[in-house]
């Protein structure tokens, strides 16, 4: 009998689920899972905490990573791992507020940011230092919607705050703001919903306010954009938790973890009865800030770095992962201020020690890293950024809770893990009566045969693995006839 590791489901019921309530720092594959790497930290210090990044690629094609702090805002120089300082030139430091965040978007040639404080951000990619896009006003969100940047819940000094609006350029000129029928600059305010938290752009712009989901379609002159409340009651706790992949929109709801399909068409509750109810009793809801959801598309999945229990002053402490493509969750632990996608870069042998590998034979990591292609990244919580491409993290994986012998206890002695690779170890739990608590056994270790030897006459049997070093699938446990013999009655 393979008892395997199906799918992490913390709110699923122990007995017969289809999934299991502990599966970490491992990911959905066909049939097993496998290990999630460490993450490898190679820049300098910034000099406070990242409030928002961005990766973009200039019209050469060359890769620039820009991030901001409170004060801040920096290009990372891959020539010697060091962030350089682009802040504006004139208005000098920035004074980003303690529950803002940088929001950046790519236009063009330029990345365009804004931090709600000061007035928008602009840069030609490569540039020496951002300068002001627009005095007109000044907003929380920014994004780009066909021909137009498209900014929401703004400040200005003739309407003051503005949480509900959508405001955007002259078509195709990102610097003009001034409403005018010709140009197509204008903006409206959304009358239900509640504050906007983000707007994920496209050639169709997805609205995320705080109670509501609208869809931002251009239709030209007079009206320029029509807007459709498309999906009421689902709204986002963050703006950080939206993020988009292919044509589908993913957030954190007071619902759930939600998609949003279809541009806007349907909606599935990806974390309904599978993770929801874990995630609500875990979340810090006092840095929502914090959250920040990362689209991974080489890997078909989304990332939502998040503040957890026993969290470091709302730094983010857990990554919990949707995987598309096999339609399960994961969940990684690992201390992080940011999630990003960013790009590798090339080294040489000489240019190896700047990166802190002084000896190639003792390197966990394979040269071919370092490659110039988009990788899952973080900045840590030294303020250092890295990717996650190091040695596998050690992992814990168990198998859901099932009656080995219907009706009767099983006399188990011993068992097998079906594991490539690591070092392992194990445990066992079991109970009599669903309504008894899980007693788990003291940690095992492998006999010479590659089983686990163990004497637990009971009910309900559960195995946890700890699987270290260098793995590469963990698939379950197996039992043979002769080691999980039927017993007596219940009794």
């Amino acid at each position: 009998m393979i008892i395997p590791f199906i799918d992490w489901q913390p709110d699923a019921v122990d007995f017969g689920a289809s999934g299991s309530s502990q599966i970490i720092n491992a990911v959905p594959a066909e049939r097993s899972f496998q290990p999630f790497p460490s993450l490898n930290v190679f820049t300098d210090a910034l000099t406070a905490r990242p409030r928002g990044t961005i990766q973009a690629l200039d019209k050469d094609g060359a890769s620039h990573t820009y991030v901001g702090d409170e004060t801040k805002l920096y290009e990372l120089d891959t020539s010697d791992l060091t962030f350089t300082d682009v802040t504006r030139s004139t208005g000098g430091a920035y004074a980003t507020g303690s529950g803002e965040v940088w929001n950046f978007v790519r236009w063009k040639n330029k990345v365009l940011a804004t931090n709600f404080t000061d007035d928008p951000q602009q840069i030609t990619m490569g540039g020496t230092n951002y300068s002001a896009l627009t005095t007109a006003f000044k907003a929380r969100n920014v994004t780009v919607i066909g021909d137009f940047v498209v900014f929401s819940n703004t400040y200005d000094t003739t309407d003051g705050n503005v949480p509900n609006r959508v405001r955007w350029s002259a078509q195709d000129d990102e610097t003009d703001y001034t409403v005018s029928a010709t140009t197509l600059s204008d903006y409206r305010d959304i009358p239900t919903g509640g504050p906007i938290r983000k707007i994920v752009g496209g050639e169709v712009g997805i609205i995320v306010s705080e109670k509501s989901v609208f869809r931002m379609s251009f239709v030209g002159a007079p009206a320029v954009f029509q807007i459709d409340e498309i999906l009421p009651d689902y709204g986002t706790i963050a703006g950080g938790s939206v993020t988009k992949l292919g044509d589908s929109v993913y957030l954190i709801s007071d619902q759930g973890f939600i998609e949003i399909t279809g541009n806007g068409t349907g909606v599935n509750p990806i974390g309904a009865g599978r993770v929801d109810k874990w995630f609500r009793s875990e979340f810090d809801t006092a840095h929502k800030e914090r959250v920040f959801a990362l689209a991974d598309p080489t890997n078909n999945r989304i990332l939502w770095a998040f503040p957890g229990s026993a969290n470091n002053g709302g730094r983010p402490n857990k990554i919990i992962i949707y995987d598309k493509t096999f339609n399960k969750w994961a969940l990684v632990e690992e201390e992080v201020e940011i999630i990003l996608r960013s790009k590798g870069f090339e080294v040489t042998l000489e240019n190896l020690e700047t990166l802190g590998y002084t000896d190639i034979d003792a390197m966990t990591v394979s040269l071919d890293s370092f490659k110039s292609l988009p990788q899952l990244g973080a900045i840590d919580e030294n303020n250092k950024m890295g990717f996650f491409w190091g040695g596998s993290k050690t992992a814990t994986l168990e198998t859901g809770e099932i009656e080995i012998t219907p009706g009767r206890k099983t006399n188990l002695n011993a068992f097998k893990p079906l594991v490539v690779g690591g070092t392992i170890t194990a445990k066992v739990g079991q109970r009599s009566k669903l309504t008894d608590s899980v007693s788990w056994s003291d940690s095992l270790s492998l006999s010479t045969s590659g089983r686990f030897t163990k004497r637990a006459n009971d009910n309900f049997h559960r195995f946890r693995l700890t699987v270290s070093g260098d793995w590469e699938d963990a698939i379950g446990i197996q039992l043979d006839r002769s080691s999980a013999t039927g017993g007596a009655g219940r009794g």
